[in-house]
């Protein structure tokens, strides 16, 4: 932190923490290296660049159910041409191996289940990421605590008119192109 007038000076505790950030990033290389450890990953690219989707599923290191998740969105998959890095559309395609990692950094901030996956699929994409999401915010203590309890009250019946017209409501309603409508 810095104060109003004082000279900034790097210090070692700013070098641990450059360093720190630097160890929970998760990096290009380190996502093509765990591709490549990826069995079902392999497969997938094989699969994208051949365009032949059935010699996956035979090989028996290859998560059936993953790889059918990966099959659905064939269409918006790529793999990258410098690194071997698959992508689905823009979003790179996180191995099973930094999945969890992944979750974990976006989560840091325990925005909530919404915020969360809002925030992960703007860059990345693996199958079961909702599910992933869902669990970690359900089980981390932060979000638990913090999260407002929020019950919905039951609709409560207002009282009969004593007499017909004795009570008058009205609501004004617009349709799309249209002047107001009274209810």
């Amino acid at each position: 932190m810095t104060y109003k007038d004082q000279p900034w000076e790097w210090t070692l505790q700013h070098a641990r923490a450059i360093d720190q950030l630097k160890e929970a990033l998760v990096n290009a290389p380190e996502i093509e290296e765990a591709t490549k450890a990826d069995a079902t990953l392999q497969a997938v690219s094989k699969a994208t660049e051949t365009g032949n989707w059935q010699e996956g599923p035979k090989q028996s290191d290859v998560d059936s159910v993953a790889y059918t998740a990966w099959q659905k969105v064939k269409e918006e998959l790529s793999v990258g041409v410098t690194a071997q890095i698959i992508l689905r559309g823009t979003r790179i395609a996180v191995p099973r191996k930094l999945q969890e990692r992944v979750v974990n950094l976006v989560h840091e901030g325990h925005q909530g289940v919404v915020k969360t996956k809002s925030l992960l699929r703007e860059k990345v994409w693996f199958p079961g990421i909702d599910k992933l999401v869902e669990k970690k915010v359900e089980s981390c203590c932060v979000c638990l605590i913090s999260t407002p309890e929020s019950k919905r009250e039951p609709l409560k019946m207002s009282p009969l008119p004593k007499a017909p017209w004795s009570e008058v409501s009205m609501d004004f309603a617009k349709l799309p192109n249209s002047e107001y409508l009274l209810i």
